[in-house]
């Protein structure tokens, strides 16, 4: 609902209702009804280290090689004959990852919380994009030193 499509006095007797109703909810504590709760957040990259976009940044350049396409997998395994990891696989492991972390907690009786702890995507992420990204910049190192050398 928006301010400027019902009249000012409305719109604060509304908020002021529905902030005293949420309040006795709180207070007695009862949850909100279902129309009235905040939606999750789906923050995927929540826990995912820099490495990530490190990775999309050197894929999703121009090649500066042969000055045709995208450096990505694809392009380096048919042009370079360079195998690298995909940011595509990447980003499919990533989602995968996250639905079965929220599997894990909708089974799980002993927790309240709906959205997987940060720390567990860094202990997982971070040394696996981290070593994606140490092999794509010495295969990159590695194509440029050949293209330089006659």
């Amino acid at each position: 609902m928006r301010c400027t499509e019902i009249p000012l006095l409305e719109h604060i007797i509304y908020s002021a209702e529905d902030a005293k109703n949420k309040w006795n909810l709180r207070k007695e504590k009862k949850e909100l009804p279902y129309d009235r709760q905040k939606p999750i957040n789906l923050n995927i990259l929540r826990g995912i280290s820099n490495d990530w976009c490190a990775i999309l940044r050197m894929q999703c350049r121009p090649c500066h090689v042969c000055k045709e396409g995208v450096m990505n997998a694809e392009h380096l395994g048919e042009k370079h004959l360079i195998s690298i990891t995909s940011y595509k696989q990447i980003w499919e492991g990533i989602k995968t990852f996250l639905e079965r972390q929220l599997r894990i907690l909708q089974r799980s009786k002993k927790t309240l919380r709906k959205w997987p702890k940060r720390e567990i995507f860094i202990k997982y992420w971070s040394p696996i994009l981290k070593e994606i990204r140490e092999q794509m910049e010495e295969k990159y190192r590695s194509l440029v030193e050949a293209k330089e050398k006659p």
